[in-house]
């Protein structure tokens, strides 16, 4: 939700100007109806609804590319976040600031058990969620002054830019799919799941219509810091800092959860004899935090003038491909054993396939996204089914 507001909103106007609040709808309709679909594999599979259960459900190759798009999703993400929050922390040196913010994540991270998510969580949602109330209450708080945007410019309401919109949006809702959690029985999330997003819907509402009613689609397109350019024109430059210290608390608590994240990943992946053992054994979740680290940190590293709103694309275009393949597992729950409609997986399996594509193809710099997002599927399914060959093919 962080990242997703803090920059995602500047290109989703410019896709789609005001019709970037029924896109991000759609976004969540597509969270909403992922989360019902894990809620479902996770009660039929004791509580888990990770890659094994895709394996099972799907087969070992959709398995894998699911594995594929999500690793890499997240790896990008963690890099768009670093930076977008090192934009805020540190206007002047954004690398400095991204760097920053990586590190403590990652230390966060191997700090494990000591220091468990949830209280992170616990600790930091209620600080974020005040700095961006505060940002939606100055934004209307204060009338705006020439924010009208005309016809044919980046940032003028044009309805046909709502799914590229969706795309962007979609980032702020990454990662809401695993709170649907049934530990407690299939009843809390039937409740908590549709709560939690009409929740992340209207916080997402509220601050990207307050930015957009300040600054107006043209100029909320052009920035790069689009809350902290929304607070300047609302007379609000003084609560700036505010909004630098939620950014990067914000940024800490998701790369936390990226890489741990990422660590289940390969543990799952090693699991299933997709990735050597000796990687997990020698590494250990020290070894596969700093791993995680250090390719977040090359991608931070490696990028080109606009990097940031592709990466942005093509990063929730890859994660919402693991959506796809997680609706459709959902979908294959004979109907006698589901306690969510058969409809939410199709939805969501639709809606994930629409968003992704669109995105992936659909941006500033389309052949440089093209080019990520296949390689990116190519290259890792290739190596993990290279791997599995490997392994079968040796004597026993």
């Amino acid at each position: 939700m962080g990242a997703g507001l803090l920059f995602g909103i500047g290109p989703g106007a410019a896709a789609a100007g005001w019709w970037l609040l029924a896109g991000a709808v759609i976004a969540m309709l597509a969270a909403l109806c992922t989360a019902a679909s894990a809620a479902e594999l996770g009660a039929r599979n004791h509580g888990s609804n990770g890659l094994g259960v895709l394996r099972i459900q799907l087969g070992v190759l959709p398995a894998r590319i699911a594995a594929v798009s999500m690793t890499g999703g997240r790896v990008l993400a963690a890099a768009v976040v670093a930076i977008v929050a090192g934009r805020y922390l540190t206007p002047t040196a954004p690398l400095a600031g991204a760097l920053v913010v990586l590190v403590v994540g990652a230390v966060t991270a191997l700090l494990g058990r000591r220091l468990p998510q949830r209280t992170l969580v616990a600790v930091a949602g209620p600080v974020v969620l005040l700095v961006l109330a505060i940002v939606a209450i100055a934004c209307f708080a204060i009338a705006p002054v020439g924010t009208a945007t005309p016809a044919g410019v980046a940032g003028a309401d044009d309805w046909t830019g709502i799914l590229d919109a969706a795309g962007f949006a979609v980032f702020a809702f990454l990662g809401a799919e695993r709170a649907a959690s049934v530990r407690r029985g299939p009843a809390v999330p039937l409740v908590a799941v549709p709560l939690l997003m009409v929740l992340l819907l209207g916080i997402y509402l509220a601050v990207a219509g307050g930015a957009l009613h300040q600054l107006g689609g043209a100029r909320l397109a052009l920035s790069g810091a689009p809350l902290r350019d929304a607070l300047v024109a609302a007379d609000g430059a003084g609560i700036g800092q505010l909004l630098a210290v939620g950014a990067a608390i914000a940024a800490v608590v998701v790369l936390n959860g990226l890489f741990r994240e990422l660590n289940a990943m390969v543990e799952e992946l090693v699991v299933g004899q997709e990735l050597p053992d000796r990687l997990r054994t020698a590494a250990g979740p020290v070894g596969l935090t700093v791993l995680g680290a250090v390719v977040v940190l090359t991608a931070v590293l490696v990028r080109w003038p606009g990097w940031l709103a592709p990466s942005m694309a093509v990063a929730g275009s890859l994660c919402v491909l693991g959506w796809a393949f997680t609706n459709s597992a959902a979908r294959l729950v004979p109907d006698a054993r589901r306690f969510w409609p058969k409809r939410a997986p199709c939805f969501g399996l639709g809606f994930s396939v629409l968003v992704s594509v669109v995105t992936a193809l659909d941006h500033p710099i389309p052949v440089v996204a093209v080019l990520v997002f296949g390689t990116a599927l190519l290259t890792g399914s290739a190596g993990l089914t290279a791997w599995r060959g490997r392994i079968s093919a040796a004597p026993r």
